[in-house]
């Protein structure tokens, strides 16, 4: 599949693929490459700081 003039780089377009690694976006005229799965590591990274964050702030015993 395309995504027509989406490159970040040279606003080429996109060709979605994947391999053993997961999937992601390759640019057919410039060879920008990206993990189309980052962007959800990269969320479940925040989502566990903000929780560890609560869980540490909840369990402080007042002075």
């Amino acid at each position: 599949m395309f995504k027509l003039n989406q490159c970040p780089r040279c606003q080429g377009s996109l060709q979605l693929d994947s391999d053993y690694d997961g999937s992601y976006e390759l640019c057919i005229q410039c060879g920008f490459m990206r993990d189309k799965d980052s962007s959800l590591i990269n969320t479940l990274y925040v989502n566990s700081n903000k929780t560890k964050s609560i869980l540490v702030k909840h369990s402080q015993k007042p002075a």
